[in-house]
């Protein structure tokens, strides 16, 4: 059939299903009701909603995980199948997820519990030299500030403990748990999914869809240790394991993981990058493969995706981990649409790996007055980005007493709105039906800064860890640099979308994965590109490089911004400087001269342009290919005025304007001008049809 998908594209468009309609997390918080939550889950369907995420919630009166709650649990499964809904589970009590809310480390206290590698700074002594138990180092040094000048003289001893975190209500008066222990790790499947296993394997794939996981982390915020001193992550076989994947012992090198001097960005790089490595293979593809063997689908998102530094010490990178989430996903809290970069790296790593589904707990944070067109705003800037499906935080089980202030907005019958919610409802899954349909067009290739940034980052020996808030981060000068370093990345990924030159991040640990180079085109996983950036780093990856020399030599389109990089993970030494002497390439020196190059080099998909000719920046736009037929969805981000523009597209098509707030069509005159097609445009969405002739809607 000529046009297929575009057919298929109608008929989910009449009648959006679930998987394309938001799912919140329904937040049980008070002592369950069997006949309330059938009511709430009957409203669910009435208000349009696709399903909803079981997720405990302080308040909670039911015992989590208790015979009780698994009771409820089959309540609302019973429930969710008799109106059609699709039931989701949210794998921990409360956040952040691993820990089973304590269970993990009270099985095994020494073993299963979080760990670190700390910090104490005495002056030199050979009697205050501790050897065995749980030392794991000490370091006679030469210090000046935060620089080590010398090992094996000075009057200054650093001594490096293996330590196990104390206990914290947070935790049900338990600890958090070792996720880089893959023992720790399957105690917690088997205490969380497993149970639910037991009782609802014939649900699983059907009524049950899958679990979320909530910011997973090896690094804490309720970790504690002996006051006073620094740490950073650790595990019990980390040495064995950065041994057998660097090809050297890290212990000579400890220290620099907390001064400055030399090699310390050789072994920082090395213990985040196998840091990364460990928690993605021991936690998130541990979970991942329970979930594909129960035919279920993992979901969920990284804590601190949106800043760097922060990532960097609680997960490694988040673009690898998002590999192993069939649907991967982020969290926006706020009224804000700052988050380019988060948004990005997790729908990067969709395309590449085929993800279709990209789900945002979104709306946290946002007040009680938090209304539709804010939901809109907020929402249509997510989807734009590739984003496919709302989880709304939060709805809410119960707002009785101090449970209204857990982060309003609440999607419930207790707002006012909520009567009135299908027609948001219906306007996301016909937006999702827009922005699943084919494959987005993304031509360009950002490398992703992340391992250069591992080079620089260090736990300073001055660092109070102790003093930090689950809300706002830890408030360390030499992490927060990290973080604005990191912005300015963010930066570069506003500035393309509103240049209206779409683009994927390509982060290097899945460079070395799945990247090959064809000819000039630049494949990741199931994506390609015909332009890649590498923006402002200081250290590649040496497959990274090896790529790049490939592309390059095959007359790939390469632009690179900055300095060219004198490290190789985090070694003296790059190819880059060569690679440019002996191909040349494009390179500026600043991130605002990358659209005018762009322009130069390369024909744009489509442009979207003001009254003067220039690029209409407060709409954001994403391009798609259904088949032989084009896709494009336009939002307008200021909230303040509407734009007069033009939509200029490369080929002559028929036009015809969808918007998915209403359900209806209408065809767009346009005007040709040297094969250019100008599109008058007030309007959200609209499909590009290649055969000029017809014009179907």
């Amino acid at each position: 059939m000529e046009h297929r998908e575009l057919e298929e594209l109608y008929r989910r468009l009449r009648a959006p299903e679930n998987a394309l309609r938001s799912a919140p997390f329904w937040g049980w918080n008070s002592k369950l009701d069997p006949e309330e939550l059938t009511v709430q889950i009957r409203d669910m369907k009435e208000k349009g909603l696709g399903g909803c995420f079981i997720h405990s919630r302080e308040g909670l009166e039911t015992p989590y995980l208790s015979g009780e709650w698994i009771e409820d649990v089959e309540t609302s499964v019973q429930a969710a199948e008799d109106a059609g809904l699709e039931l989701w589970i949210y794998d921990e009590d409360k956040w952040p997820s691993g820990s089973a809310g304590g269970k993990v480390a009270a099985a095994d206290p020494e073993r299963f519990t979080a760990k670190a590698l700390t910090l104490e700074i005495i002056p030199y002594s050979p009697e205050k030299c501790p050897e065995g138990g749980d030392v794991i180092g000490t370091y006679r040094v030469e210090i000046d500030g935060r620089e080590i000048r010398g090992f094996g003289s000075g009057d200054t001893l650093l001594i490096l403990r293996r330590e196990i975190s104390g206990t914290s209500e947070w935790y049900n008066g338990s600890a958090p748990s070792d996720n880089l222990n893959a023992d720790a790790v399957r105690m917690f499947i088997d205490l969380t999914h497993e149970k639910y296993r037991e009782r609802f394997s014939q649900e699983f794939g059907s009524t049950i869809k899958g679990f979320f996981t909530d910011e997973p982390d090896f690094c804490d915020f309720y970790s504690s240790f002996t006051a006073g001193r620094p740490w950073l992550p650790w595990t019990d076989d980390f040495i064995a394991a950065f041994t057998a994947r660097r090809g050297y012992s890290p212990e000579k090198y400890l220290p620099l993981l907390f001064f400055d001097g030399q090699d310390s960005a050789m072994i920082r790089h090395d213990y985040w990058r196998t840091l990364s490595e460990l928690f993605g293979e021991r936690y998130m593809k541990q979970l991942y493969d329970w979930c594909e063997g129960q035919g279920l689908s993992l979901t969920g998102h990284m804590l601190y995706e949106n800043d760097l530094g922060y990532n960097i010490r609680v997960c490694g990178a988040a673009m690898p981990q998002y590999r192993y989430l069939h649907c991967p996903g982020v969290d926006i809290l706020g009224e804000q649409t700052r988050e380019y970069l988060t948004v990005k790296q997790c729908t990067s790593v969709a395309n590449q790996y085929g993800r279709q589904t990209v789900i945002t707990e979104t709306y946290g944070c946002t007040g009680w007055e938090f209304d539709f067109e804010g939901q809109k705003w907020l929402g249509d800037w997510q989807f734009v980005m590739g984003v496919t499906r709302r989880c709304q935080h939060m709805m809410l089980y119960s707002i009785a007493g101090c449970r209204k202030r857990d982060y309003p907005p609440v999607f419930n019958y207790q707002s006012s709105w909520w009567q009135s919610d299908r027609l948001i409802e219906d306007y996301y899954g016909r937006l999702a039906a827009c922005t699943t349909a084919g494959s987005p067009v993304r031509e360009i290739l950002v490398i992703h800064p992340i391992s250069s940034l591992w080079t620089k980052c260090a736990c300073a020996p001055d660092e109070d860890l102790g003093r930090v808030d689950m809300n706002t981060g830890w408030s360390d000068a030499h992490i927060t640099a990290l973080n604005e370093e990191g912005d300015t990345y963010n930066r570069l990924a506003e500035m393309l979308m509103r240049a209206h030159r779409d683009f994927d991040f390509g982060d290097e640990t899945i460079l070395a994965e799945a990247a090959h180079v064809d000819g000039s085109t630049f494949t990741v996983g199931q994506a390609s590109y015909s332009t890649v950036i590498v923006p402002k780093v200081c250290s590649l990856f040496a497959s990274t490089l090896e790529l790049l020399e490939q592309y390059v030599r095959n007359g790939g389109r390469l632009i690179w911004v900055g300095d060219l990089p004198e490290m190789t993970e985090g070694r003296p030494g790059s190819r880059a400087k060569a690679l440019f002497e002996k191909y040349g390439f494009a390179r500026v020196d600043t991130y605002e001269e990358l659209p005018g190059v762009l322009d130069k080099v390369s024909e744009r998909p489509f442009s979207i342009t003001g009254r003067l000719g220039e690029e209409a920046s407060d709409l954001l736009a994403m391009f798609r290919q259904v088949g032989e037929d084009r896709l494009l969805f336009v939002t307008n981000q200021d909230r303040n005025e509407s734009h007069w523009v033009k939509i200029r597209l490369p080929d002559a098509y028929g036009v015809t304007a969808y918007d998915p707030w209403t359900g209806k069509y209408h065809p767009v005159p346009t005007e040709r001008t040297a094969r250019k097609s100008w599109v008058p445009t007030n309007w959200l969405a609209a499909r590009c049809i290649t055969d000029s002739s017809r014009c179907l809607g």
